[in-house]
């Protein structure tokens, strides 16, 4: 197969086009995944900001309800953050009340 050199020449100057034209759709395709990239760690950090808020919205509530329940056990604040049994009670409450909030 002989190719003539006007066809060479043709196809040399339509090179740096084709190049423009490839190097603008691999950024294009990177941008879209950077994009999406970008959107799920956002996602992530608005759901741990959920939950942190929710955790600590039933915190508020539970706190003085636990200590008045259990005044020996429960005298302040400090000894219902470090109770087992606090803590068991708290974390699955603010863990349902998130999972609600996104259905």
């Amino acid at each position: 197969m002989d190719v003539s050199p006007r066809s060479r020449y043709k196809y040399l100057l339509s090179l740096p086009e084709r190049v423009i034209r490839s190097l603008g759709a691999l950024s294009g395709g990177l941008l879209t995944k950077l994009e999406s990239m970008i959107r799920s760690v956002l996602a992530m950090v608005a759901g741990i900001a959920a939950l942190t808020v929710t955790s600590f919205a039933i915190e508020a509530l539970a706190d003085p309800l636990l200590m008045r329940m259990f005044p020996q056990a429960l005298p302040t604040r400090a000894a219902v953050g470090q109770n087992l049994v606090a803590l068991v009670l708290t974390i699955p409450c603010a863990w349902g009340a998130c999972r609600c909030r996104q259905n």
